[in-house]
């Protein structure tokens, strides 16, 4: 169904000789794209429709319909990937790979693989073999804060900060603490740089002065739906990126 949504591209049909040729031309037996072909029509993906001509013409149900039989509601993600990485040892990962691009606007949204679990069911560890088999980049994240190091036990006991460190702030002359934040992975097909749309409501992380406004106006209005916020600082000489942590309860106060 895959391919010939992709070989079908704005229409709604396909001719059944046609993706025959196309699939067979990826190294897939005969015996198998029938089996594929049987399997879609039973689940009501495609219909059979001859021409006047004899030709026989496949019709495409839409992507909502498909994923209502598949029993994922109205379909809002819609993800790409080239066909020939269907038919790789590692399929599996470049299909999680173009998901997980798609989920995160391809590194811009800060996303820990803990949550990409809570939606996909794709434990931790399978997710960076994925990542790796697929290819793709991580550029890791540390946040820095205004707690005093003096507060590290208290922190790290009661805290759920990974990676936990302390850090010299030249600037004050005291020492803070600072953690590891989710990393930006970039899937390699689909280009780094990231999403250019700009989200509107409040965020967790804010990259951008426009992120930053709509986080500020929904403090403002008082509709905070963290109880923190990072905001993006700059490029560490080892090319790690840092960001500010803000206790958004220690503002309300």
């Amino acid at each position: 169904m895959v391919i010939a949504k992709n070989l079908a591209g704005v229409f709604d049909h396909i001719e059944r000789d046609a993706l025959r040729k196309s699939v067979k031309s990826l190294g897939v037996q005969d015996k198998s794209f029938r089996r594929w072909l049987d399997a879609a029509r039973g689940l009501g993906f495609v219909s059979d429709v001859q021409r006047a001509s004899g030709e026989w013409m496949l019709i495409l149900s839409s992507n909502d319909e498909i994923a209502r039989v598949l029993g994922g509601g109205s379909s809002r993600r819609i993800v790409q990937i080239p066909v020939k990485n269907l038919f790789e040892k590692n399929w599996r990962a470049f299909v999680f790979a173009s998901w997980q691009a798609e989920f995160t606007g391809n590194g811009e949204r800060l996303v820990s693989q803990k949550k990409q679990y809570e939606i996909t069911g794709i434990q931790e560890q399978t997710q960076r073999q994925f990542n790796k088999a697929a290819g793709v980049r991580s550029q890791k994240n540390y946040a820095i804060s205004n707690i005093h190091a003096n507060g590290y036990g208290t922190v790290l006991e009661f805290g759920n900060r990974a990676g936990l460190f302390q850090y010299w702030d030249k600037k004050l002359h005291q020492k803070y603490l600072g953690w590891r934040i989710p990393d930006s992975r970039f899937f390699p097909l689909f280009g780094v740089g990231g999403s250019n749309k700009t989200r509107r409501t409040m965020s967790l992380f804010n990259r951008t002065r426009e992120e930053m406004k709509a986080t500020s106006k929904a403090i403002n209005l008082g509709r905070p739906k963290f109880c923190e916020m990072y905001t993006f600082d700059r490029i560490s000489k080892n090319g790690n990126h840092l960001w500010i942590h803000v206790s958004l309860k220690r503002m309300e106060e």
